[in-house]
């Protein structure tokens, strides 16, 4: 295969992944707001913890079939395989044993969640990356792509 036909591919796959994406994001957002319905806006918070767990089994097995280092550099790392399953590009913008941030560029779920959707499943799923990488990790978001900023940036950092 040359390098253009590999070029085509990738590009190919990415958009599948995007494509495959925001479907997921549909489904999600869809089941989510009807149990918000059913049962509350405490709703929210539970089918975002729900869907983080899910993503365990996953994450353990990244985190140990790539050997990735048990500090805020392996989060990064972390974020970044299961994002780029996902669909989502971006990168990482800073990367050293204390603190790193995955800066997301573009996101299958940035037009399809809400922002209060962003704003519980996002950080879900950040907690059990840090759960799984270092409980001593923490995370947080300094921008999301849904409430209309440029980029979201995640901070993984390892606690004092």
């Amino acid at each position: 295969m040359s390098e253009a036909e590999l070029r085509q591919e990738v590009e190919a796959l990415r958009k599948r992944l995007e494509v495959e994406g925001r479907m997921r994001g549909t489904v999600i957002r869809v089941l989510t707001e009807a149990f918000v319905k059913e049962y509350g806006e405490a709703a929210l918070a539970v089918a975002a913890k729900a869907h983080a767990e899910m993503s365990r089994p996953l994450l353990e097995r990244l985190m140990q079939r790539h050997a990735l280092p048990g500090d805020a550099r392996g989060a990064a790392q972390l974020l970044t395989l299961l994002h780029t399953l996902g669909g989502v590009q971006g990168e990482v913008v800073e990367s050293n044993p204390e603190r790193s941030v995955r800066r997301e560029r573009k996101c299958p779920f940035q037009d399809v969640w809400t922002p209060d959707m962003c704003h519980q499943f996002s950080p879900a799923i950040m907690e059990v990356i840090c759960q799984v990488v270092d409980p001593g990790l923490t995370s947080h978001h300094t921008s999301y792509l849904s409430g209309g900023d440029p980029t979201c940036d995640i901070v993984f950092e390892m606690a004092k």
